[in-house]
């Protein structure tokens, strides 16, 4: 939705005291796709900075069966995914110390949104990922 919004950003420490300076990344879903648009089957490769987040698009029909597979390849990233439908609501997050994989069945049509990041301790890792995609239809 267009408009608006505001994003607050505080210290969490014992007491809220500690200053410091911040970066702050965000992506938004439904429709981000930074890093391009992901066809069945395939797979694709990129790096996350610091602190960055790589979206992807991708279209599914309702009752599609969809897979995920994001793994390290590079640098101390844990990768994590996080799932979108195309309404924005959250379908799947997952992440793992070199491999993190969801699966899940639609239950709407439309544009979907993949979003790869980094869920390292204090989110302070980088480095390169293959991301595999598989859309499997209902059976007849």
């Amino acid at each position: 939705r267009s408009g608006t919004y505001t994003v607050v950003a505080y210290d969490y420490s014992n007491g809220y005291a500690s200053p410091c300076d911040y970066d702050l990344y965000f992506d938004a879903a439904p429709g981000a796709d930074n890093a391009g648009s992901l066809f069945a089957g395939g797979s694709v490769s990129g790096a996350i900075a610091l602190g960055a987040i790589e979206s992807y698009t991708f279209d599914a029909d309702a009752g599609d069966a969809v897979a995920f597979t994001c793994t390290n390849v590079s640098g101390a990233l844990v990768p994590a995914l996080a799932v979108y439908d195309p309404t924005g609501a959250l379908l799947a997050q997952t992440s793992g110390s070199n491999t993190a994989t969801t699966g899940f069945t639609t239950a709407v049509s439309g544009s979907f949104t993949v979003m790869v990041y980094d869920y390292s301790n204090d989110y302070a890792s980088t480095g390169g990922y293959s991301l595999a995609y598989t859309l499997t239809p209902p059976a007849n």
